[in-house]
């Protein structure tokens, strides 16, 4: 009942796609690098080798649907990230070399849904966050952590699947959190 409440709210939103007059947009430019969002995105084309952040979503009630499109970096910064937002949904990324693939930062009632977190130091990261929650997502050869929760509680875990990284899926300092359904292999610490 969560989820379908929350999906759709999610489809009460209009899809952001850039204008001809704004930089990124329209003329065949695309979405680039370090861009922030305010408002819903479906995303439009791949955005590669960004050298800090790919998106930075600083809106509350924002949607970023990749479509499948690819957001890589080159090895800092994060792929997605939201810091101190509400009701943020993440879904269908596939996001590969950054510090951290999607990071939320005090963020409540937010979704990473159905995302690919591809050779990431840290797959995905909840931080100081509640209601989050964290569904359907392929995390795999992550450096350091899959799966990062940090001081954070009444979030949902579920339905994952995280390989080959050194931690799995790691809760640090976090209270009444639920994971469930979450599959761990070719990890050094499960």
């Amino acid at each position: 009942v969560l989820l379908t409440v929350q999906v759709a709210s999610a489809q009460l939103h209009t899809p952001y796609r850039f204008p001809a007059d704004e930089p990124g947009g329209g003329g065949g430019g695309g979405f680039r690098c370090g861009t922030t969002i305010r408002t819903n995105l479906v995303l439009p084309n791949d955005i590669v080798n960004c050298p800090g952040n790919g998106v930075i979503i600083n809106g509350n009630n924002v949607v970023l649907d990749c479509q499948g499109h690819i957001i890589s970096g080159t090895g800092t910064g994060s792929g997605v990230s939201a810091s101190g937002r509400r009701n943020i949904i993440v879904r269908n990324c596939v996001i590969q070399n950054f510090n951290t693939g999607i990071n939320f930062s005090s963020t409540n009632s937010s979704q990473m849904i159905s995302n690919t977190l591809l050779s990431n130091f840290r797959g995905a990261q909840i931080r100081s966050s509640s209601k989050d929650t964290v569904s359907g997502n392929k995390v795999s050869g992550s450096g350091n952590i899959g799966l990062y929760i940090l001081t954070s509680s009444g979030n949902t875990i579920i339905s994952n699947t995280v390989n080959i990284c050194f931690y799995g899926i790691y809760v640090v300092s976090s209270a009444n959190n639920t994971l469930k359904n979450n599959t761990v292999s070719a990890s050094s610490l499960d």
